[in-house]
């Protein structure tokens, strides 16, 4: 699946082949596609109908949750979730400044705890994914704008006023659309909690 998502132009049948070749996948695949999340007005009945409605860009992000989900324990139920709303932030904060890939911020504040739930280093986790490069530099550390995002959202996170209000990123953005993007990705990610 992830070598015909990594194509210029994937090709919808062999998704809808390779993600209905599992039950599992299919069965969480038509909830989220049928989840409030995407304002699904009508009930999808295929996994075709699903691909069609949610686009290239969301089966990619669903596609690298999955991926995470599948580590997912009681031990580390609270290091997924954090995972999930740095990344959902990340998006929102990146969509606010209109910049051009904001799944690329998804994905870096996403993966940003890989290593910690893998217990893996995270250079080494990077080599099998295939991931921007972009997004791999910032999770390795090296400063860049998708790494400036993770730094502000981690900060957020951890209540660190004095670097949050010193911000080149708070000012940008404003405080009340922070603060919005932080409490949408909370809801986004109590949803997938029933997917």
């Amino acid at each position: 699946m992830m070598e015909e998502l990594s194509k210029v132009e994937p090709d919808f049948d062999k998704l809808e082949e390779i993600i209905q070749s599992d039950i599992g996948l299919t069965y969480r695949f038509l909830k989220l596609a049928n989840s409030a999340f995407f304002a699904a007005r009508q009930e999808l009945k295929s996994v075709k109908q699903g691909l069609v409605r949610l686009g290239i860009v969301e089966i990619k992000k669903w596609m690298f949750l999955m991926l995470l989900i599948g580590v997912k324990t009681k031990e580390n139920n609270e290091l997924i979730k954090n995972s999930l709303i740095r990344g959902k932030m990340m998006e929102l904060l990146a969509k606010e400044q209109r910049l051009f890939d904001p799944i690329n911020y998804f994905l870096t504040g996403m993966f940003s705890a890989i290593d910690v739930l893998l217990n893996k280093p995270m250079e080494e986790i990077l080599e099998d994914l295939s991931l921007d490069p972009e997004v791999k530099k910032a999770l390795v550390g090296s400063h860049n704008k998708l790494r400036e995002h993770l730094d502000f959202v981690l900060d957020y996170e951890n209540l660190n006023f004095g670097k949050i209000e010193n911000s080149p990123l708070l000012k940008e953005i404003g405080k009340g659309k922070v603060v919005k993007s932080y409490l949408k990705a909370i809801e986004w990610s109590k949803i997938l909690e029933d997917i």
